[in-house]
């Protein structure tokens, strides 16, 4: 997803892979800033700590997250970080959701305390927004942390809603439409992810994951909420996203978007977006991943102290 900062300025910054995860960041676990600027924009995994971030970005940061319902996150967190296998959890292979929620404390007790482990990956949206693990059961202290959390975000994106979520950051953001373009990564089948959440199978990792469920709920309601004050054009702008988004994977996955530098994808300027050109490298960018923005973003990080030294040298020449 390519994204730009609130202020449309050029991101010169990059942090480093996971910044502190899974504890607050500290100074140090991020890049030092150039001539004390401060830094564009903070994306990548991150414990939320207001207090923290409100010490390395700007005033006027826009804070966003995105949610996603949590027996859906728990079937993916289980299969992503292997949570079957001996070296963690050493759960049954065969009916694992049942079998970990059948007793969660076990699992997770046994390797969170071999690990001096803060956090349950049974529990991550929690623990990414801030909610200490050992406070997740806490309904009264959990409901007031979100009532702040909901005036310190500007949105909060939920993944089962991903398109709208995105029109209305791009109205919230004043961006383009080229700006909320997305790839999907990691979105192969897995085990895990045909087991149905049954009355009891919910009953029981709601129990367990209180906080993230809490979260979810509050942040579904405000979403549709903020999408019913945008009034009857915010669905005719999702579906001309839908299109440009379906119609430019085509292309970045075609042989033209692979592997043609000179062909272009063309769309008409609309009531919600300006003339958008897709082309060979916009479609490269798109797949390229994390990796190669971090290297670009040290390179020009690196060019920029170049040039700020040149400087330095040139005015104590002259």
């Amino acid at each position: 997803m390519r994204m730009r900062t609130l202020n449309h300025e050029p991101c010169y910054k990059s942090l480093l892979f996971a910044p502190g995860w899974p504890r607050p960041l500290k100074e140090g676990q991020y890049m030092r800033r150039i001539n004390d600027e401060p830094f564009n924009i903070l994306t990548n995994h991150a414990v939320y700590s207001r207090d923290v971030f409100r010490r390395i970005m700007p005033n006027d940061t826009a804070y966003l997250a995105i949610l996603r319902e949590p027996f859906s996150h728990l079937k993916s967190a289980m299969n992503f970080y292997h949570l079957r296998t001996p070296r963690k959890y050493n759960m049954p292979m065969n009916d694992t959701i049942t079998a970990f929620l059948r007793q969660p404390r076990f699992y997770e007790g046994r390797y969170r305390s071999r690990r001096n482990q803060p956090f349950s990956y049974t529990n991550l949206m929690s623990h990414d927004m801030g909610i200490n693990f050992t406070s997740r059961l806490d309904t009264e202290y959990v409901e007031r942390y979100v009532t702040r959390l909901d005036r310190e975000f500007l949105l909060v994106l939920i993944l089962e809603y991903l398109d709208e979520s995105l029109v209305l950051l791009k109205r919230y953001m004043c961006w383009d439409m080229e700006d909320i373009l997305y790839k999907k990564i990691y979105s192969g089948s897995y085990d895990l992810k045909r087991v149905t959440a049954t009355p009891e199978l919910r009953q029981k990792h709601e129990k367990w994951s209180k906080a993230d469920y809490i979260l979810y709920r509050h942040f579904n309601r405000s979403l549709w909420r903020k999408i019913n004050m945008e009034g009857q054009d915010f669905w005719a702008e999702v579906r001309t996203f839908r299109d440009m988004h379906a119609r430019t994977t085509r292309f970045c996955n075609s042989g033209e978007g692979r592997e043609n530098q000179t062909a272009r994808l063309v769309f008409d300027q609309t009531p919600w977006n300006q003339r958008v050109h897709i082309d060979y490298e916009f479609c490269r960018l798109l797949r390229s991943g994390y990796a190669p923005m971090r290297h670009q973003a040290h390179v020009i990080r690196k060019s920029r102290l170049q040039g700020l030294h040149s400087t330095a040298v040139g005015t104590a020449t002259s």
